[in-house]
């Protein structure tokens, strides 16, 4: 068995998505908030369909945060909410990862556990809601959440063979 495998450069996305009404505004809304908002299009790579498309395209807001510490990861400077016409917000953090592969096991678990993106986007969500509120069809803040962490990684140290990662990985 070879060393431990190890990223070099990395990513995790942690995203939790609220259900915020039965349908959103998303002109009105774009209006609304101009200074905070861009375009959302999906960028793809590969053989996406064309058609893999929103119509109405979703609209971003960027903020600027204080990082959000877990263990030893540290999320960037800012966070993404995006508006989607079917009454949805997602809210986007990114921690840059690096270091042995079996650290993102007790990071995942860590995560898991832990209320700290969920009550920091949560509070994201209502105040956006305060200026979108007009805008959304029935809208309420639904409790549950969707939470998804995605593991990226860009790079791994040293020149891991693909034969030879399930055998140390199993």
């Amino acid at each position: 068995m070879g060393a431990a495998l190890a990223i070099e450069k990395g990513t995790l996305h942690v995203v939790v998505a609220y259900d915020v009404g039965l349908s959103v505004d998303l002109e009105r809304c774009r209006r609304s908030i101009t200074d905070l908002t861009e375009l959302a299009t999906i960028r793809h790579k590969g053989v996406a369909p064309p058609f893999f498309q929103f119509d109405p395209l979703p609209v971003r807001v960027t903020q600027a945060i204080a990082p959000l510490t877990l263990g030893r990861f540290v999320s960037s400077a800012q966070v993404e909410l995006v508006l989607y016409d079917f009454g949805g917000i997602s809210v986007i953090y990114e921690l840059p990862i690096a270091g042995l592969v079996e650290e993102l096991v007790s990071l995942s678990c860590e995560l898991a556990a832990s209320a700290l993106f969920r009550d920091d986007s949560r509070a994201r969500v209502e105040h956006l809601m305060t200026f979108i509120e007009p805008w959304v069809t029935r809208p309420n803040i639904e409790d549950l959440t969707e939470e998804y962490s995605i593991f990226q990684v860009s790079r791994f140290a040293g020149d891991p063979r693909p034969e030879h990662l399930e055998l140390e990985t199993g």
